[in-house]
């Protein structure tokens, strides 16, 4: 390794954690990567003047640059549920959970909605934050609230104030498997299932038969895992039943006990 090179992996400790650069603490890593800057910075010092070590510092932040921009742009939701297994009710607060890969670790990610008001004004809420774990995966929980029956809305995830990704969500009162969301109107009684009710759908249909569509409403989810860790999740639903033993989390048996409260 050359002179400059030594000087580089002197000061590469610093330097990375002055710009935040994360390198490999193996020595054959460190030299390599030492080496290139070393090589580079003395070109840069050679064409225009730079002081060394102010070379390697202004090449240590491009590098930075470049490969968090790169990590940014691999960023991508990896599934955006809205309401009870896409089912909600209009004005009310729904669950929303969203889960997204390929993010750089140590940020912190920020879930932002735009949707509808009733007035038909776009409401923008940044509704999340949470520093995203070593593997570089996050699943981030709230709440949203739309003011429509139909339309679309957004969800994005902001990092360092840039939006690095998108979904794109469309609500209406049909059952459009195209869509991301059916909402609808408060019903008189809503329920809530977890699990395969024997006989349940049975009752549903023989209420509305009676007492129309409006009479009850009915969200149905396969696992308890899906359960909302917020109180306010639930402002749309008037009972709860489990179809099986199911093991909830701490916040889940906390927020339901305070629902039922």
């Amino acid at each position: 390794m050359t002179k400059s090179g030594g000087l580089v992996k002197r000061f590469a400790p610093q330097i990375c954690s002055f710009t935040g650069i994360r390198l490999q603490t193996g020595e054959c890593a460190v030299s390599d990567v030492s080496a290139r800057v070393a090589r580079a910075a003395e070109t840069l010092c050679a064409d225009s003047g730079y002081p060394f070590l102010q070379a390697v510092d202004l090449l240590f932040r491009l590098l930075t640059f470049l490969t968090l921009s790169t990590t940014l742009a691999a960023a991508d939701f990896e599934s955006v549920t809205i309401g009870f297994d896409g089912q909600g009710c209009v004005g009310e607060w729904l669950p929303i959970t969203a889960r997204a890969t390929s993010l750089p670790a140590g940020k912190t990610a920020i879930l932002q909605t735009e949707f509808t008001d009733p007035a038909g004004n776009l409401c923008v809420d940044r509704t999340i934050a949470q520093v995203i774990p070593d593997d570089g995966q996050a699943t981030l929980q709230g709440l949203v609230r739309i003011g429509r029956l139909a339309g679309t809305g957004t969800v994005k995830l902001v990092i360092d104030d840039e939006v690095v990704s998108e979904y794109s969500v469309t609500y209406s009162e049909s059952a459009d498997e195209e869509q991301t969301l059916r909402l609808a109107t408060r019903s008189q009684t809503s329920f809530l299932t977890v699990g395969e009710v024997t006989g349940f759908e049975r009752f549903i249909d023989s209420v509305r038969s009676r007492s129309g569509e409006s009479a009850v409403g009915w969200y149905q989810l396969t696992e308890a895992a899906e359960l909302p860790v917020s109180l306010q999740a639930y402002d749309a639903v008037d009972y709860v039943l489990l179809a099986d033993d199911f093991s909830l989390s701490e916040q889940q048996q906390r927020v339901l006990r305070g629902w039922v409260r």
